[in-house]
């Protein structure tokens, strides 16, 4: 499955996934450690609120989107050290029920992140570059804290958006707790509903990419599409968290907005990346908003919604894992738009984009990790996306979009607009 991960398909049991976790981790107190960040400065990290009208909550109440927020700090005197597990205490909250063991995922509490909490910004007579990310369809923002730490330390404010009612677990203001189940331990309807549409993804992307033509897969794909209308609905609903949330950065951006980075942030450049589900939403996202500048999905495919008809005009670049039949499944729709690269990391699976890569040892999910190691599988993607962002909101030459052979084991192509 593109969208989510490997231990979320339609076919298995939800609750799997605290067995997943806990099994190879019940004699350890500290069940991975994340990679130092390579950028010069020290990162602080903060969490706001911000109320989409677009979403409700289960008593009929405007919704509410928690964003995580990262950035280049000045120094962490006085500061306590970030949790790794954000959701602590709505995770906590599903373990009281003693019915859903995805409670076991708070086994990570024990990681030490490398950012402060509400560490001043660091000083400088530039606005902070501003990126917009997008966790997979079913997990957390915190799964991907090496890349957002990593992001920072090299002078972004990283935005990460919590999509409610399709996350695992997030506490909202006032303490209210929402998951993917109910009080019965059943899987949310409208979660159930977008993965019982992905039973014949592998299948559609392995027909796409091995099609003798392209007026063939792109009709493969086009009847793929008008017969996912809820997957299609849940990124028209996370674009529009998106939009929600790059709306209030542009509040706090204000000097007198109160915010810890209120006149720090120049939404002049601002990008969108994101993984799986969260990656097709970052794509869709700067095709239709003209704030965003350039885009990264990190190994979502193929893509959802309109761009097969809508291309972006603005830079993109694919990654794709080396899982078979996906690499090149969305190629004929983003290379419709104006400015797109396509990169393929040899060695990785679907997993190697987030945290799960550094559990030691692996997860019971292992066989979504890619034979290249957690370390060699981040030198690569954290300098890929780095470069990107470096040259489209920067105007940074990228020598890795370019075609550079620093790594043998990535390939990157800009593929020619195509009618």
């Amino acid at each position: 499955m593109p969208s989510g991960l490997p231990f979320l398909a339609p076919a298995l049991a939800l609750t799997a996934l605290g067995a997943a976790i806990v099994a190879p981790m019940a004699a350890q107190t500290r069940p991975f450690h994340l990679p130092a960040p390579t950028g010069r400065f020290t990162v602080g990290t903060t969490a706001l609120s911000v109320s989409d009208p677009a979403r409700r909550s289960p008593d009929g109440s405007p919704g509410t989107l928690k964003v995580t927020v990262w950035y280049p700090a000045a120094d962490s005197a006085g500061r306590p050290r970030a949790p790794y597990l954000r959701e602590q205490a709505a995770l906590e909250l599903m373990a009281s029920r003693g019915k859903n063991r995805a409670s076991s995922a708070l086994l990570a509490r024990d990681v030490e992140t490398n950012a402060w909490l509400e560490a001043p910004v660091a000083p400088s007579p530039n606005r902070l570059p501003v990126l917009v990310f997008s966790h997979g369809y079913t997990t957390m923002p915190s799964d991907y804290t090496a890349l957002m730490e990593d992001l920072a330390s090299h002078g972004y404010a990283v935005f990460s958006v919590t999509h409610t009612g399709e996350t695992l677990a997030v506490t909202l203001p006032g303490g209210r707790v929402e998951t993917l189940f109910g009080e019965d331990n059943r899987l949310s309807p409208l979660v159930a509903a977008v993965l019982d549409e992905w039973n014949e993804e592998d299948s559609v992307a392995a027909a796409v990419t091995g099609a003798a033509d392209p007026a063939g897969a792109e009709a493969t794909l086009r009847g793929y599409l008008g017969r996912i209308p809820r997957s299609n609905a849940a990124l028209d609903r996370w674009v529009e968290d998106t939009r929600v949330v790059v709306d209030e950065i542009a509040r706090l951006a204000g000097k007198g907005s109160g915010s810890l980075l209120a006149g720090r942030l120049d939404l002049e450049r601002l990008g969108a990346l994101g993984h799986s589900m969260g990656g097709l939403t970052s794509a869709a996202f700067c095709a239709r908003d003209p704030r965003c500048r350039g885009a990264i999905n990190l190994d979502g495919s193929p893509q959802y919604g309109d761009l097969i008809d809508r291309p972006s005009p603005r830079p993109f670049l694919m990654v794709y894992a080396t899982r078979p039949g996906r690499v090149g499944v969305s190629d004929l729709i983003y290379s419709k738009g104006a400015s797109y690269w396509r990169a393929v990391v040899d060695g990785t699976l679907h997993v190697n984009f987030g945290d799960w890569q550094y559990w030691d040892p692996p997860m019971s999910f292992a066989a979504a990790i890619g034979p290249i190691s957690a370390a060699r599988s981040t030198e690569i993607v954290h300098r890929l996306v780095r470069e990107f962002f470096g040259q489209a909101l920067n105007g940074v030459p990228s020598p890795l979009l370019a075609g550079a052979a620093v790594f043998p084991e990535l390939q990157v192509q800009r593929l020619a607009p195509r009618g």
